[in-house]
């Protein structure tokens, strides 16, 4: 029984020795069309000195020793790229791994709750205390050129690193939010992934609240409100 139970113990180590995985991390971890991704390969019980072979779409694009990193532009929108990585010693394989790089795109827009002036064609700012609706506008693409609807899409918002699970689910591209601290600025994020989970993109925007100011203007009977000339002084 003591030497059964010693050779289950040791069970775990040698199989962690015995790893015969890569780990692939992307950053940006989630790259938009168009834009340089740089992978990196992590094998357990990988030593240095080993021949590293990157390929795309099954096709050798570089064979380098402890070449761990491979840099790649992301491909269009609803196109994927499939990058393996081979570990080798001796001519003999020891570690290998897949990464599927499907990019796509969401975008944050937003505007303030509060007032415009008259003929003020821009969007409300960001006041201290006011709230703020941000809307999510996701770009999902499949590979046979559907469009994702939002209603398939998992919204998850988040400000300044707090997630928001009450504004957070499916097809919830649209938030209210106001200033965590009065008129300092906050981050708002989202992050947006198909149903699937093939899909996943995410942004950040600054808000930047304006402190209100008082500005006082005349109004005469038959002129109406004076809006061209403020009270100065008094």
């Amino acid at each position: 029984k003591t030497i059964a139970l010693i050779v289950l113990l040791l069970l775990p180590l040698t199989s962690s020795l015995a790893f015969d995985g890569v780990l692939i991390s992307a950053a940006p971890e989630h790259p938009r069309s168009g834009e340089r991704v740089t992978l990196t390969a992590s094998a357990i019980g990988v030593g240095s000195y080993r021949m590293y072979i990157w390929t795309v779409g099954g096709s050798e694009v570089m064979r380098r020793v402890d070449a761990k990193e491979f840099t790649i532009t992301a491909p269009a929108l609803g196109k994927k790229a499939e990058i393996g990585v081979t570990v080798t010693s001796g001519g003999k394989t020891i570690a290998s791994g897949m990464y599927i790089l499907q990019p796509a795109e969401v975008a944050i827009e937003w505007e303030g709750s509060g007032g415009t002036p008259p003929f003020y064609t821009g969007r409300p700012l960001s006041t201290a205390h006011g709230a703020v609706r941000a809307d999510a506008i996701a770009a999902f693409v499949t590979q046979d050129g559907a469009v994702v609807p939002k209603t398939q899409i998992l919204y998850t918002w988040d400000v300044d690193g707090n997630r928001q699970d009450t504004l957070s689910g499916f097809g919830r591209s649209s938030v209210v939010v106001s200033p965590p601290f009065y008129d300092k600025p906050f981050a708002l994020s989202v992050t947006a992934t198909s149903r699937d989970g093939a899909l996943v993109a995410s942004n950040t925007t600054i808000l930047v609240p304006h402190a209100p100011s008082l500005v006082i203007y005349e109004t005469s009977p038959l002129g109406g409100l004076h809006d061209a000339h403020a009270i100065q002084g008094v």
